[in-house]
């Protein structure tokens, strides 16, 4: 009975061998055809077939799981193609797996940061470069030229968003003026805030005259005069007299 034991333990240990090497087998034969995809995807990406190229890279990661490094290129790869698809919010899913295999995969991470900044995501992809100019030696001029382009679109956008803001108090602070616009027989009347600037009343002008385009900006003063309005401090005239004669210009 002792030694049946024994023989048993002994086909297992053989057979559990056999399969850890046909797993082991398979598992490369698995990676060369991921390899092989993934040169096929790179010849497709080359020569533009960027539907081909999506395809070989898809079925490529199905083959390397467990793969980390294949898989990794793969995704980048991947994310490639859908950037020129013009796909960037699946883009970015794809350079992020990527860079949960290997973070340090400079391809993904520079690919990433394009598309954030194409997505309008800004911050995410200032973090992204400023990670690649700490991991990298000193000289990549290109990342520190795209790092201060990041930095200056930033600024930009948030001193246009507090002028709107500013601007958005200030019309909610205004009074309302009731205007009359006239070209010819065609009288329109508009309702505007008191601080509404020049080139905004030119613009309502054009919005309810849509057939003019060369026109310039009247007033008829508290003395029946016809004043012709050129610059703010025109309208800012125009404006204190129409309060003054009741709401009405």
């Amino acid at each position: 009975m002792a030694r049946k034991r024994r023989g048993g333990g002994s086909t297992r240990v053989v057979t559990s061998n056999v399969v850890s090497k046909q797993q082991t087998e398979d598992d490369k034969a698995f990676l060369r055809r991921a390899q092989e995809l993934k040169q096929e995807g790179n010849t497709h990406f080359n020569h533009g077939r960027l539907e081909h190229a999506r395809q070989a890279y898809s079925k490529g990661l199905q083959l390397c799981k467990g793969q980390s490094e294949e898989a990794a290129v793969l995704h980048s790869n991947l994310g490639a193609v859908l950037m020129l698809q013009h796909n960037l919010e699946e883009a970015v899913k794809e350079f992020t797996l990527a860079l949960e295999l290997d973070p340090y995969f400079i391809r993904a991470r520079q690919r990433r940061a394009r598309a954030y900044e194409l997505l309008g995501n800004l911050i995410a992809a200032l973090s992204d470069v400023r990670f690649l100019l700490k991991v990298l030696p000193k000289g990549h001029e290109a990342f520190v030229t795209l790092q201060t382009r990041l930095v200056d679109q930033i600024r930009k956008e948030s001193r246009l968003k507090k002028e709107a803001e500013t601007k958005k108090d200030t019309m909610e602070e205004g009074e309302m003026v009731s205007l009359k616009l006239v070209q010819g027989e065609d009288v329109r009347l508009v309702e505007v805030v008191d601080n509404i600037n020049y080139a905004e009343l030119r613009a309502l002008a054009l919005e309810k005259f849509p057939s003019i385009s060369h026109f310039s900006v009247q007033f008829t003063d508290s003395e029946g005069d016809v004043v012709t309005l050129s610059c703010q401090d025109d309208v800012n005239v125009a404006l204190r007299q129409a309060r003054d004669k009741g709401n009405t210009a």
